[in-house]
């Protein structure tokens, strides 16, 4: 990566110091239906998240540090939003 691309990625409204990235992409009748459940389990899991939702679609980002940590936030809205458990890849 050049310097310019790093600067700008290490900007607060953009990555600051986070490593990893999600998003996550629900598309559905119920979408907006189901915003305010994900925003509680993200704020319940602290900063360096949102989600929004308009016309049926629902979008989820993350950003930390370490996939790790966000990675148990990534579960609970995967849970929520399917019902049913992650991928056993998941679980491994």
């Amino acid at each position: 990566m050049d310097d310019v691309s790093d600067d700008v990625l290490r900007r607060p409204a953009v990555l600051g110091s986070a490593r990893a990235v999600a998003c996550v992409l629900y598309v559905a009748p119920d979408a907006e239906g189901r915003l305010a459940s994900v925003r509680e389990v993200l704020e319940s899991a602290g900063g360096g998240a949102g989600a929004s939702a308009w016309n049926g679609v629902l979008v989820v980002r993350l950003v930390a540090e370490a996939a790790r940590d966000m990675r148990h936030v990534m579960v609970r809205v995967m849970q929520g939003l399917s019902g049913a458990a992650v991928p056993r890849v998941w679980a491994t």
